[in-house]
């Protein structure tokens, strides 16, 4: 039954990580944003996958945790509803950025998810530790995403 649960959490948080790819649609690599001015230590396009990568298998693992250690008929709400939430955000900001090339509404969004992060990670530690720990990856990066949007709002 583990297996299952962590299947589902697998086909769960890359179905989402798929709609987000979507909606960025050739985002980093399009002609409007390699247009933008960037800030300084913005990385090379390629690593941007490869971190959401990273970042999507921490928190398929969080979510399989809180899954398993939450009480047999008690349902974490609260702690599941940020981890979809910040997943919705996730998806909705590329689309922001990239579809409808709105940088300022995208930065406004990229904080909404820092604070729903941070409130996921503590939630999600209330029922394991690791699981609010395998948030720290997906914090750093939206931390320095926020870093990234502010430049380009700046520069731009």
């Amino acid at each position: 039954m583990k297996f299952v649960r962590f299947f589902c959490c697998l086909l769960i948080v890359y179905a989402f990580s798929i709609l987000g790819a979507y909606g960025a649609g050739g985002g980093l690599v399009s002609g409007w944003y390699l247009s933008l001015k960037k800030p300084a230590f913005t990385p090379p396009y390629y690593l941007f996958g490869l971190i959401w990568g990273v970042v999507y298998t921490f928190l398929t693992f969080s979510l399989w945790l809180v899954w398993e250690k939450s009480r047999v008929r008690t349902v974490p709400f609260t702690a599941f509803g940020l981890f979809f939430l910040a997943l919705f955000l996730t998806v909705l900001w590329p689309a922001v950025l990239f579809g409808f090339y709105w940088i300022t509404g995208a930065l406004a969004l990229l904080f909404c998810l820092w604070i729903v992060v941070i409130l996921a990670m503590l939630y999600c530690g209330k029922y394991s530790i690791l699981a609010g720990v395998l948030y720290v990856p997906f914090f750093l990066w939206i931390t320095f995403a926020l870093y990234l949007n502010s430049g380009l709002v700046l520069l731009n």
